[in-house]
C-alpha cells in the first residue's frame, strides 16, 4: 500500500500496514499556504523528504518531480540532488 504523506503525521503510519510513502509537491499548498504547487522549491521538497525519512525509517518513500523544468538535464540534476 502507498499513501501520500505529510511530515506532521509520519509516526501514525508505522503500524498501519503502509509500505511506501509519497512526499508530494502538494506541501506547497498544505504546509506553506500557496495557491498552487508551483512555488515549492527543490530545497523545500528535500526538507520534507528528510523529515519523513527521520520519522519513519522502515518505509520506502519517494517524491514527485517539480512541475517546472527546462529539460532532461535539469530533471537529471534535480533527481541526483534529491538522491
Amino acid at each position: 500500500m502507498c499513501v501520500r504523506m505529510r511530515t506532521d503525521c509520519v509516526g501514525q503510519v508505522d503500524t498501519a500496514g503502509i509500505d511506501i510513502l509519497l512526499v508530494g509537491d502538494s506541501v506547497a499548498m498544505v504546509v506553506h499556504g500557496h495557491d498552487t504547487t508551483l512555488p515549492v522549491t527543490l530545497d523545500e521538497m528535500l526538507m520534507h523528504c528528510k523529515a519523513v525519512s527521520r520519522g519513519s525509517q522502515r518505509h520506502a518513500y519517494f517524491t514527485n518531480t517539480l512541475f517546472e523544468h527546462s529539460g532532461l538535464e535539469e530533471v537529471e540534476s534535480k533527481t541526483m540532488h534529491l538522491v
